[in-house]
């Protein structure tokens, strides 16, 4: 489904007024008004189309536990599922970041409107999912990785274990290849996210320029489709 065939759907709706609050202090890479112990913003924008919502989020890295660039902005997406097309019952399930949006151009608003779409829409291609649809049975696997001073990056979604544990593997050997070491804490020389049995593992890396982890996460989609009489 491209963008302007969903914008035909009566269930389609868009908003993005929350943002246009903050919109100045996003162009300058400075939120001010937030402090470490401050809940995220959410719902900054949303899209919303069937059984399934996007929302943009914003917080600062100083929420994350980064010192450097403590308030500059963090956006990033969540995605939301509700059991049926008029149910009211949203269930937050996945986060991506980060946003990327050109925030000082005049049409960021028509930018981020398709960023939400492309993001939704991918997410639903990806795992074989329906608008009209919820599933009880779905998994995914993220994987991302979380910087010491610049917080966290961004993460990749896969249909299944092995293609998220190749993934990961991918991101641990080009870290140690650019000088990282393991954490002895978290594992060993031998550690492999293919060969650790566990659903959710994570390994933390070392390197005079800060730490990182990265994880791999399985995730679950959880609904039902509702029957028509």
């Amino acid at each position: 489904m491209t963008l302007n065939e969903a914008k035909k759907r009566t269930d389609y709706i868009y908003s993005c007024c929350k943002i246009t609050r903050y919109i100045n202090s996003i162009r300058n890479d400075d939120i001010r008004i937030f402090k470490a112990n401050d809940k995220p913003i959410s719902d900054c924008a949303s899209l919303q189309i069937g059984c399934y919502k996007i929302t943009l989020n914003m917080a600062i890295y100083e929420q994350f536990g980064c010192v450097k660039n403590a308030k500059r902005p963090v956006l990033f997406y969540e995605i939301f599922q509700k059991p049926y097309s008029d149910s009211d019952n949203w269930k937050p399930h996945f986060q991506f970041g980060p946003c990327e949006i050109d925030w000082n151009s005049k049409d960021w608003m028509k930018q981020l409107e398709t960023d939400l779409f492309n993001t939704l829409n991918a997410f639903l291609q990806v795992n074989n999912l329906d608008y009209d649809k919820s599933d009880e049975s779905k998994k995914v696997y993220m994987v991302y990785t979380i910087y010491q001073y610049n917080g966290y990056d961004d993460a990749e979604i896969y249909a299944d274990a092995t293609s998220a544990a190749e993934a990961a593997d991918q991101l641990l050997s080009e870290f140690l290849n650019n000088g990282y070491t393991i954490d002895p804490e978290y594992g060993d020389e031998n550690f492999s996210f293919a060969g650790n049995p566990r659903e959710s593992k994570f390994i933390r890396l070392n390197s005079s320029s800060g730490d990182v982890e990265i994880t791999m996460e399985e995730k679950k989609l959880k609904g039902y489709e509702r029957k028509k009489y």
